[in-house]
């Protein structure tokens, strides 16, 4: 069963999974060079009363984090990869802007040398990053 996706700040829908990623990169690359165990990631991102979803959710984000090559992983501690330190580090240098999911879905572009697209105009206006919009 599938959960709806909640809405974001521009009130368009998010992705509950794509969020989970964004927070768990949001919070290693924040208290960097702190390492977390995943087991101490799920207790600082989840709430005592949230289900499973909520736990798992978090289990789900490093995995594809790690796939994507945004984490390193040894055992159960987890850590971002100087690719995404960098990336993140070097667009708000450029950018100029706070951190926010822009940023982090352009770093990931940027690591990993891909092209974004994008319909969003803020989010093609990030420098450093190849891009491609449309409309």
């Amino acid at each position: 069963m599938h959960d709806e996706p909640t809405c974001g700040p521009d009130g368009r829908p998010v992705d509950k999974d794509a969020q989970r990623q964004n927070d768990v990169l949001r919070h290693l690359l924040n208290e960097y060079p702190a390492v977390f165990s995943v087991d101490e990631l799920t207790a600082e991102l989840t709430e005592p009363g949230d289900g499973f979803s909520a736990r798992d959710g978090v289990s789900r984000a490093v995995g594809h984090l790690t796939q994507c090559g945004l984490l390193h992983r040894h055992g159960s501690f987890v850590w971002p990869t100087r690719a995404a330190k960098a990336a993140f580090g070097e667009l708000r240098r450029a950018s100029g802007r706070a951190p926010s999911n822009d940023l982090w879905i352009a770093a990931t572009a940027l690591a990993h040398d891909l092209t974004l697209v994008t319909r969003d105009d803020r989010l093609a206006a990030v420098p450093l990053v190849r891009v491609r919009h449309v409309r």
